[in-house]
């Protein structure tokens, strides 16, 4: 046998509570309003500033802040 492939997400980790525990932190860290967890957890899949764009109704340096603070906080 010459590879080997896991599906980490889902299977052998739930990143998906992760990504949603970081998302509120990030959104309570810049006294945003919160989204819902099941909110969070329907733009897995997204690209993370597409996500955070879609949860926050921020652009640019706004939602450049926002990235920045949910990448430290993962």
């Amino acid at each position: 046998m010459r590879l080997i492939v896991f599906d980490m997400d889902g299977t052998l980790s739930d990143s998906g509570a992760h990504i949603s525990d970081t998302t509120m932190a990030a959104f309570k860290e810049m006294r945003l309003p919160l989204p819902s967890a099941e909110a969070a957890r329907g733009t897995i899949g997204l690209s993370l500033e597409e996500a955070l764009a879609r949860l926050s109704g921020l652009s640019g340096a706004q939602l450049d802040r926002l990235v920045a603070t949910y990448r430290r906080l993962y």
